[in-house]
């Protein structure tokens, strides 16, 4: 979708209306986890758009920076259960 968007933008000169806008808006979070993440940035520099500019900021400071992160920062939980892994192998596999 953005990568469609950009395309009428640059190339057809294409306005972004609220709709697009809110339509890429909602894009935003789901997009940041991807490999399209590091893009994001600077298609929505492309867009010149202030409102897209200003909520994909917003997201990147919510989002955290997986490469700065050295140890696990989760907390353990207890298991009360556990599962065992040929039970449910044997849906999946076969032959074995």
């Amino acid at each position: 979708m953005w990568q469609s968007y950009l395309n009428d933008h640059v190339n057809k000169h294409a306005l972004l209306d609220d709709d697009r806008v809110n339509a890429l808006v909602e894009s935003i979070p789901i997009l940041l986890k991807s490999e399209l993440g590091p893009s994001l940035s600077h298609y929505s520099g492309l867009f010149k758009n202030a409102v897209l500019q200003s909520k994909l900021d917003e997201q990147l400071t919510k989002t955290p920076d997986i490469k700065g992160m050295s140890e696990p920062n989760g907390i353990r939980i207890k298991l009360e259960k556990l599962c065992t892994t040929r039970i449910i192998a044997k849906k999946y596999f076969s032959n074995r």
